[in-house]
């Protein structure tokens, strides 16, 4: 039996809410397709955010259904009270959004893209990168790390 366009939008929101918000990775063996890929390594996205942002939650502001396809935006957020990509926590709070898009065939999601502004979002709160390097043109000179 197909699978409905309502039922594909329910997969993706429960992913994103029991798996992100309530941790319950035993959701992602009921949701996610054995032969699922990973191209966008989104397993390893998870747990690094999961790991330095515990509070991390995402927000579900809008869900569009076509074909086999989920795209999802989001709004999210977290503080960074573990170690994260290399970077001691900080305790600084941040904020962001991001598009998901599920992929879903016989009521298992089978792959994810997601694009998040990784700088914006994450790196420049937490001061892992300089905010001038965002806006900077070219041929325009940055200030030198490590030093005012």
């Amino acid at each position: 039996m197909p699978v409905t366009l309502g039922e594909n939008k329910t997969i993706a929101r429960r992913f994103l809410e029991e798996v992100f918000n309530e941790r319950n990775f035993a959701a992602v063996d009921e949701l996610v397709s054995d032969s699922s890929t990973d191209e966008a390594e989104q397993s390893l996205v998870m747990y690094l955010v999961l790991q330095g942002f515990p509070d991390f939650r995402v927000n579900i502001e809008r869900m569009v259904a076509e074909d086999d396809k989920v795209a999802v935006l989001s709004t999210f957020g977290g503080t960074h009270t573990r170690p994260f990509m290399g970077i001691k926590p900080t305790g600084k709070g941040v904020l962001g959004r991001k598009i998901d898009i599920f992929t879903i065939r016989g009521g298992k999601i089978v792959n994810i893209l997601y694009n998040i502004d990784v700088f914006q979002s994450l790196m420049i709160p937490l001061g892992a990168f300089p905010k001038e390097a965002m806006f900077a043109g070219p041929g325009s000179t940055l200030p030198s790390a490590g030093k005012d």
